[in-house]
This record gives C-alpha cells, sequence and structure tokens, in this order.
C-alpha cells in the first residue's frame, strides 16, 4: 500500500532533484544575458542541496514512515537554499523568485494548514530579505532589461512546475485514496464473510433439532400412511423428508463454504495443481482447457482448498449457463500474474443483472437451484489471496470471468 510520507517524500525528492536541474539551466541563461551571477557560491549552494537531497532519500528508506516535520524541514530547506541563490544571481531584481511559489504550492498539497502557512510566510521573509541586503536593487537599465527578459522564463518554468510535479502529487494522492477505497471494500467484505459465516453456523445448529423433529414425525407419518393403505399421504410425508434433506444439506454447504473462506491456511500451490483440484468433480469433456506453459511452472500463494472451490464453482456457473451439451473454456495464462479466464457459451447478463453479480444471495436462478453465495464467495477468496475477479457479459454473447494471482516469486 502507497503511505501517506511516501507520496509527499516521492514529490518532494523530485521536485528538488528538478529544482536543482532546472536551476543549472537557469544560472546559465542568466549569464548569457549579462545578469550578475556570482557562479562560484551558486554552484555550492547546488551542492548543498544535492547532499541534503541524498541524505534526506538514505534516511527514507531506513523508515516506514515519513513524519510532516521531515517533509516540512526539506521544502524549508529548499526555500532557503533558493534565497541563497536568488542573492547570487541579482537578488531582488531576479525574476525567478517566481519559484517561491512552487515550493508553497507543494507544501500546501502535502502538508496540513499550519505547516502551509509556515513555509509560505517562511518564502515571504526570504524574498523580503533579499530587498534587505540589496537595497538599491541594481535598478539601472542593463538590470532592467536582463530582468524583464527573465520575468518571461520565470513564469514559463514555474508553470511547468506547477503542472507537472503538482499535478504528480495530486495523482499519487488519488492512487492513494483508490487503495484506500479498496482496501475499505476488502474489509467491508470481510466482515460481512465473517457475519455469513456465524449466521451459517449459528442456522444450522438451531435448526438441527426442528429439523430432526420434523424429520421423524414425517417419517412416522410415511409409515402410519403406508401401512393405512394411504399412498398419496405416503407421498405427502416423503415429500417433507425430502426437502428437510435439502435444508440440512443447504445449511451444511452454506456453513461449510463460509467456514472454510474464513478459516483456511495459504500455501504455495503450483497452478497445474490448482488447474487439476478445480477440475475435480467436473465433466472434464464439457471442460476445454489451455494451460500455457508459464503457467505450467508458476506457483501462487492462497488456501488450496477454498481456491480451487472458489474456481470450479464459476466452471459450474458456466456449464449451466450453457446447457446440458454446452462447453466452458478454461484459459490459464503465466506470462505476469497468472490469469485464469473463465467463458461460457450461455445466455449472459444484462448490465443491470452484471452489475449486482457476486452480492450474496442474489442468484437468477429458479428457487432452490441456487443460494447466490457462489460469486460472493469466490471473490473473497480470491481478493484474500491478493488478486481479483473480474466479469464481462452481455445478452447473447456469454459471460467470461476472469481471476488474476499474484504469482510467487521465482516461479
Amino acid at each position: 500500500m502507497v503511505g501517506v510520507g511516501d507520496v509527499k517524500l516521492a514529490s518532494v525528492l523530485g521536485l528538488r532533484w528538478g529544482s536543482m536541474a532546472t536551476w543549472i539551466a537557469v544560472l546559465v541563461a542568466l549569464a548569457a544575458i549579462g545578469a550578475p551571477v556570482q557562479v562560484g557560491p551558486a554552484l555550492g549552494i547546488l551542492a548543498v542541496g544535492v547532499l541534503g537531497n541524498l541524505g534526506l532519500a538514505a534516511w527514507a528508506r531506513r523508515h516506514e514512515a515519513v513524519p510532516d516535520p521531515a517533509v516540512a524541514g526539506a521544502i524549508a530547506l529548499d526555500i532557503v537554499l533558493l534565497t541563497a541563490l536568488l542573492e547570487v544571481s541579482g537578488g531582488p531584481m531576479n525574476p525567478f523568485s517566481l519559484f517561491f511559489l512552487v515550493h508553497v504550492a507543494v507544501a500546501t498539497v502535502a502538508l496540513s494548514r499550519w505547516w502551509a502557512w509556515a513555509l509560505a510566510l517562511l518564502s515571504v521573509a526570504g524574498w523580503r530579505l533579499l530587498f534587505w541586503l540589496q537595497p538599491d536593487g541594481g535598478h539601472d537599465h542593463a538590470a532592467m532589461v536582463w530582468h524583464l527578459e527573465g520575468m518571461w522564463w520565470a513564469f514559463v518554468l514555474t508553470a511547468a512546475f506547477v503542472v507537472v510535479f503538482i499535478g504528480g502529487l495530486r495523482r499519487d494522492l488519488e492512487a492513494r485514496e483508490a487503495e484506500r477505497r479498496r482496501i475499505d471494500d476488502l474489509e467491508d467484505r470481510n466482515r460481512r464473510l465473517t457475519s455469513l459465516a456465524t449466521l451459517a453456523g449459528g442456522a444450522a445448529h438451531e435448526l438441527s433439532t426442528p429439523l430432526g423433529t420434523i424429520a421423524v414425525a414425517a417419517e412416522a407419518l410415511h409409515d402410519e400412511a403406508r401401512r393405512l393403505g394411504q399412498p398419496a399421504f405416503a407421498d405427502d410425508a416423503a415429500l417433507v423428508l425430502r426437502e428437510v434433506e435439502r435444508c440440512r444439506r443447504v445449511l451444511h454447504h452454506m456453513a461449510a463454504d463460509a467456514g472454510t473462506t474464513m478459516g483456511e491456511a495459504e500455501r504455495v500451490v503450483p497452478v497445474p495443481t490448482l488447474v487439476d483440484e478445480l477440475l475435480a468433480d467436473v465433466d472434464r469433456s464439457r471442460v476445454r482447457l489451455d494451460l500455457d506453459e508459464a503457467a505450467r511452472s508458476a506457483s501462487v500463494r492462497a488456501p488450496l482448498r477454498s481456491l480451487s472451490s472458489a474456481l470450479r464453482g464459476l466452471v459450474r456457473n458456466g456449464l449451466l449457463a450453457g446447457g446440458p451439451e454446452a462447453s466452458v473454456a478454461v484459459t490459464v495464462r503465466g506470462a505476469g500474474p497468472v490469469v485464469l479466464e473463465v467463458r461460457d457459451e450461455g445466455a449472459g447478463m444484462s448490465p443491470e443483472v452484471l452489475a449486482r453479480a457476486g452480492e450474496p444471495f442474489f442468484t437468477t436462478r429458479d428457487a432452490g437451484k441456487g443460494m447466490g453465495l457462489g460469486l460472493f464467495l469466490a471473490r473473497a477468496v480470491v481478493e484474500r489471496a491478493g488478486g481479483s475477479l473480474a466479469l464481462r457479459s452481455a445478452p447473447g454473447v456469454g459471460t467470461t470471468a476472469w481471476v488474476t494471482l499474484p504469482k510467487v516469486e521465482g516461479s
């Protein structure tokens, strides 16, 4: 996960390296247009900035989190160095004093309001210091010429810095926010899965006694109806027995599937082993398997039983969607991350149904033919293994499911 400190520090480091590279070009340009540049002191100031940047980068590699004071200190050092550079290259007449705004903008985006205000005041003080150090400002005709020429270049470079670095920082923060939302969604799904396992286990326990009582009474009624020669009553009693047994199976599978997903430990699983497990208890004559060479030598880290059961559910869904004679294409690629694709020949799903696919207890099958938990549990176990599950479907073109799993390094 990308941390707040990582985003801030990466942006500040990029800004500082970019500032130093730009200042070298600026000093050359100022000297070319006749500005009073003290080359020796300017290079010394830049050397201090390079050493400070290297030290900050080395410090950050040894620490997981970068606190706001460290980031603010790096920006403050930049402001001080900028003030010194301006002093040895024209003082208050140097048009590149606009660069103070770049540091203020970075502080505003990366830090809290109080740090941003503090660094803004430091920039104001630094610029004002230039007037105190050079009260006359060198106000002669030559100075005004290079000042006016430099103002345009200063605006161009400042605008470029704002777009590149502030835009990059914004994108980093957006990526971090997207990662936070993904983790929140995963935690919410895990909470729902835990609730489901608890509900299913409790329901199985609480209903076992009344279902057992109903089964005993129905069996007695069935035997008595047969003894009295009442076949219709006997058939009704047999139907009650079958439905009680189906209720037991539903509760057992719901509790077992949810409990396995939550409790099974992860281990390194070769992809061929995973494929063999997911195709167990599946009619292989209806499965067109394509396993490439990279996948044959790859491994993933996952709970084998839960993951294979989840993927098997995707294959079975495809077989049911296509009808009794249809087949399902299972393609496994391992060149990058391991990608398993399941493509069926069914009728497909409308956008409205596709949007709800994966919600717990949502199903389009007839009553009694599905609990609507297959996709929900599959997504939960795949994401627990660090992967993702995506669906694509449209009416008349079937449905394709993609499962992407990170590959174990070295496999």
